[in-house]
C-alpha cells in the first residue's frame, strides 16, 4: 500500500507538470490560454491543491497522536513530565471527628477483568472518590488498555501491590503467594513487582496488599527490609480490610446493604475509618463482562457515600492521619 505521504508527494508532482506543461506549451507554440481554459486549470490547480493541504494535515495529524501517545504511556520523557505538571491530585479534606471511607480493589490485573476494573474507579472518580488499587504487575505492561488507564487516571488511583503473580501454592490452592513463602524469594518478587508500578505512579510504591491476605513471617520480613511500609491485610490491625463486598467462605456475594451495615456499626463503636476490599470479579458475569444485576449493588455503595458526604480517602492518607481516626493510636 502507498503511504499517505507518497500520495502527497505523487500530487505535488502532477499539480506541477500539469502548471508547466500547460504554460511552456502556450508560450513554445504562441497558443493564446483562452479564459475558460484559464479559470479550468485554475480550478484544477485549486482542488489539487486542496487535496494535497489536507493530505498534509492528515499526516502531521497522524504522526501528531502517534507520538502524543507513545509519550503519554512512557514514564521518562518530557511528555510524561509535561502530563504530571498539569494534572494535580487534589487530598480529601477531613474534619476533626469525622468518619472516612477507603475502597480498596484488590485483583487489578493483565487481561483479566480489565473492563470491570475500570468502570469501578472510573464510577468512583465521577463520585468523586479515589480508589487504592491492589494491583498484580505481572504483565500489566502487555496489557495496553489496562496500563494506558493506570497511567489517565493516576490522580484518582493509589497504587498498591498485590503480590507479584498472585499464583496460589502449589501443593495447597487455599494459600496465597506469599503464605508459606521464604525471605529471599519474597524479596525477588517485591522488588520485581515494585519496579513494574513504580511506572504507574508519581508515589512511592511502598503499600502491600497480601494475596489472600496471607503472609508468612519471612514475607513480613522481606516487606520491611524492602521499605514497604503500609500493609492492608485481614485482621484488628487499623488498616486491615472492615467489610467485604464477597464472602469466600460462603461464596457468595455480599449485598451493599450488609457492607454498609458493617461500616455503620463500626462507625456507631467509635471506629472513625472502615476499609472495604472490592473485587472486579464480584461484579462480573464472566472475565469480559460486568452483570448489571451485582454491579448495582458497587453503585448502591458509592451512593451511600455520596448521600451520607462521607469522604473517601487513600491507604497512604488514612496511615497520616492515623491520629485522628484511630480511637486506639
Amino acid at each position: 500500500m502507498l503511504p499517505i505521504g507518497g500520495v502527497t508527494f505523487i500530487i505535488s508532482i502532477i499539480v506541477i507538470l500539469i502548471h508547466s506543461l500547460v504554460v511552456g506549451a502556450s508560450k513554445l507554440l504562441r497558443w493564446p490560454l483562452g479564459s475558460k481554459w484559464s479559470q479550468l486549470l485554475l480550478q484544477k490547480e485549486q482542488m489539487l491543491a486542496m487535496i494535497t493541504i489536507c493530505l498534509v494535515i492528515a499526516v502531521i495529524a497522524g504522526i501528531s497522536s502517534q507520538v502524543i501517545s507513545i509519550g503519554l504511556t512512557q514514564d521518562n520523557n518530557n511528555l510524561a513530565i509535561a502530563r504530571n505538571l498539569m494534572f494535580t491530585c487534589s487530598p480529601p479534606t477531613l474534619k476533626d471527628g469525622e468518619t472516612a471511607v477507603i475502597l480498596r480493589l484488590d485483583d487489578v490485573q493483565a487481561f483479566g477483568w480489565t473492563e470491570i476494573s475500570i468502570m469501578m474507579i472510573k464510577d468512583a472518580s465521577k463520585a468523586g472518590f479515589p480508589v487504592t488499587a491492589g494491583v498484580i504487575p505481572e504483565k500489566i505492561d502487555q496489557d495496553v488498555r489496562t496500563a494506558e488507564f493506570l497511567l489517565d487516571y493516576g490522580c484518582t488511583i493509589e497504587l498498591a501491590l498485590h503480590g507479584y503473580d498472585h499464583a496460589p501454592n502449589a501443593d495447597n490452592p487455599d494459600l496465597g503467594e506469599f503464605a508459606l513463602i521464604g525471605f529471599e524469594e519474597a524479596q525477588i518478587r517485591l522488588i520485581k513487582g515494585r519496579k513494574i508500578l513504580q511506572k504507574y505512579s508519581d508515589e512511592p510504591i511502598d503499600i502491600f496488599i497480601p494475596p489472600h491476605n496471607q503472609l508468612s513471617g519471612e514475607a513480613i520480613e522481606a516487606l520491611a527490609e524492602t521499605n514497604f511500609t503500609i500493609i492492608s491485610s485481614a485482621g484488628a490491625d487499623f488498616l486491615d480490610y472492615d467489610t467485604a463486598t464477597y464472602d469466600f467462605i460462603e461464596n457468595t456475594i455480599v449485598p451493599a446493604k450488609a457492607v454498609i451495615a458493617d461500616c455503620e456499626e463500626g462507625f456507631s463503636r467509635g471506629d472513625l475509618l472502615c476499609v472495604i476490599t472490592l473485587h472486579p470479579q464480584d461484579f462480573a458475569k464472566d472475565i469480559n463482562s460486568v452483570d448489571p444485576v451485582l454491579y448495582a449493588e458497587y453503585l448502591k455503595i458509592l451512593e451511600w457515600l455520596v448521600k451520607k458526604e462521607i469522604p473517601v480517602i487513600t491507604l497512604r492518607e488514612a496511615l497520616a492521619r492515623q491520629s485522628e481516626l484511630d480511637p486506639n493510636f
